[in-house]
């Protein structure tokens, strides 16, 4: 029994644990109820690990216009929250993270993964800009370890990201548990009052409107030819063929 720390579990194994708006609103409900409920430590896990972390959005769902702006304008409330959280947040990462599950990774205070984990931002070879990632992207790591991340859409290895800081550090898989317990418990066992305090202060220093243009930019690049083209590509599992 870990006391103090939460754990939230990513549950969407069919799809690698993409971030559906069901996802997306267990996330924001649970990180929101963590900074009043008495939780020191929030930790993020998948039930679609070792395989996955999060592979992000869930593709086969932007169909509409509707379905596009209720996906980008909740996942944003989620990653401002946890951007403005009082309570430590940790991913523990074993599998791919790509997308929107880098971006949960990004978001978060801390992250540790398995040696075989990768992360990637695909979007550019999919004909949409990740966007709303390169976010805590640009913020978190040297811009142009980001820039090589969001222009080339190619994964990188857990050692490069624990390197370029997108990790804090990488576990082999049967002690990642273990680890990232202990660690989590290491912080839940300091002042909380002090914790939330000197949270509260860099969170103020932020830009809270700093995914407007973000997710504008996303939810306008969905009705684009690219990414009807690069959306069609991977339901179809065949390489996109781009005219622009």
């Amino acid at each position: 029994m870990l006391r103090g720390v939460k754990i939230l579990t990513l549950a969407n194994p069919k799809r690698y644990s993409a971030l559906s708006i069901p996802v997306l609103q267990y996330l924001l409900d649970s990180v929101e109820a963590s900074q009043t409920d008495g939780t020191r430590v929030l930790i993020i896990e998948s039930n679609s690990a070792p395989k996955a972390f999060s592979t992000g959005h869930d593709l086969t769902t932007l169909d509409n216009s509707s379905q596009i702006q209720h996906t980008f304008n909740l996942c944003e409330e989620v990653m401002l929250l946890m951007s403005s959280s009082v309570v430590p947040i940790i991913s523990k990462v074993a599998g791919i993270a790509t997308g929107a599950g880098l971006q949960l990774v990004a978001e978060s205070h801390l992250a540790f993964s398995t040696p075989s984990s990768t992360f990637q931002t695909p979007g550019s070879s999919l004909g949409l800009f990740c966007h709303t990632p390169s976010v805590p992207l640009i913020s978190g790591v040297c811009h142009k370890h980001a820039m090589e991340l969001l222009l080339t859409a190619e994964p990188i290895s857990a050692s490069k990201a624990e390197r370029i800081g997108l990790i804090n550090g990488v576990f082999e898989e049967e002690l990642l548990d273990k680890n990232v317990h202990r660690i989590a418990q290491n912080i839940a066992s300091k002042s909380a009052e002090s914790i939330r305090e000197g949270l509260e202060v860099l969170n103020g220093s932020k830009n809270i409107g700093k995914y407007v243009a973000a997710t504008r930019g996303m939810i306008r690049g969905c009705s684009s030819e690219s990414f009807t083209e690069g959306r069609g590509s991977f339901m179809e599992k065949r390489p996109p063929v781009f005219h622009n």
